[in-house]
């Protein structure tokens, strides 16, 4: 099940088109960070990562397919949905991104609408969401060595809620794992 609302990051540097997919998806089911070029979005990313990044696949500094190889490098943790946003003809780029396992789907933008812009997130998100009990398990030791390994000064109220939802994530696995066993 997915938790709304969900937080989608908008990298495109076309406003117009960013507006477009803000009025499509709506403000009841999700909440936005934008965009306008790969140097802002890495910048976001900073702050905040995302349950899916929609990205045009041609910004001004660089090309879509090469921010989500550098996004994958530079976050190797962050498996959260990439969508490229590509143009009619683009499709060759589109499926390259899909198989090289960086990309989990493609749009094209002229044909772009409400229905197949928010089936396309959810999608992405329930399959990113699919993780086998393993490499659940595997995200969120990841995620207490980095907690563990950060100043232990007073934790502030983010961190006390990251906190709370690891150690709730992590009692779902051990449900998970139980029911696997006695299967």
């Amino acid at each position: 099940m997915i938790k709304e609302p969900l937080h989608v990051l908008i990298i495109d540097d076309e406003m117009v088109d960013r507006r477009i997919y803000k009025r499509l998806l709506g403000a009841e089911h999700f909440l936005f960070d934008e965009a306008d070029s790969a140097a802002s979005g890495l910048l976001s990313l900073e702050k905040h990562l995302p349950d899916c990044i929609l990205l045009d696949q041609n910004l001004p500094d660089i090309a879509g397919l090469d921010l989500i190889q550098q996004i994958r490098s530079d976050y190797p943790d962050f498996s959260a949905p990439i969508i490229l946003l590509t143009g009619e003809g683009s499709e060759t780029i589109a499926a390259r991104a899909l198989r090289s396992g960086g990309a989990s789907d493609y749009l094209i933008k002229g044909s772009i609408d409400q229905k197949n812009l928010r089936d396309a997130i959810y999608n992405a998100i329930e399959k990113s969401n699919a993780l086998k009990p393993k490499e659940k398990i595997t995200v969120m030791m990841t995620a207490l060595q980095q907690l563990l390994a950060k100043d232990h000064g007073e934790l502030n109220e983010k961190q006390i809620e990251e906190l709370k939802r690891i150690y709730l994530y992590c009692q779902e696995l051990q449900t998970e794992i139980k029911q696997q066993k006695d299967k």
